[in-house]
């Protein structure tokens, strides 16, 4: 083994993929019996402005707007250094990620939480999902992927 990694949420996932893609031996520990972690909590939505998705769809966005948008968000708590490492690489890890066949998709209709009084929130396009797969084509994980509490079984967020 090259690389361990704790957790099978996005993030866990996501260091497991991008270790693999560099043909490294990833073992991933995940403490619970199902698969997905927090982000399974979060209906497995990802807010990345500026995204690849949101350009092709035509619609309009910019990191200082993002900027702007996290620095409402965080309150006068949010961290520079850690907002710009955001702001500068999400795109890229999408972008990264959907090349290597991870099918991701807008969540279409889905503003920024505090649309439109939050400087910098836009209407559409920041939110992506994994396209849904269905469970028999991942084998015996397949049963054991959490879904959340908040939608009902075999729904994404976007389906609902």
């Amino acid at each position: 083994t090259d690389v361990v990694v704790a957790g099978s949420g996005a993030a866990g996932c996501g260091a497991a993929l991008a270790a693999v893609a560099r043909g490294l031996r990833v073992v991933m520990v995940e403490k619970a019996d199902r698969l997905g972690g927090a982000t399974a909590s979060s209906l497995g939505g990802l807010w990345v402005p500026g995204n690849h998705l949101l350009e092709a769809a035509g619609l309009g966005d910019s990191l200082d707007a993002a900027r702007r948008y996290m620095r409402f968000l965080g309150g006068g708590y949010a961290l520079a250094p850690m907002m710009e490492a955001y702001l500068n690489h999400s795109r890229e890890a999408l972008s990264d990620f959907a090349a290597a066949g991870v099918p991701f998709r807008l969540l279409r209709g889905l503003p920024d939480h505090y649309y439109p009084q939050a400087d910098g929130s836009v209407a559409d396009g920041r939110l992506v999902e994994v396209e849904a797969v269905a469970r028999d084509a991942i084998g015996a994980w397949g049963e054991r992927l959490e879904e959340g509490v908040y939608n009902e079984e075999g729904v994404s967020w976007g389906d609902a």
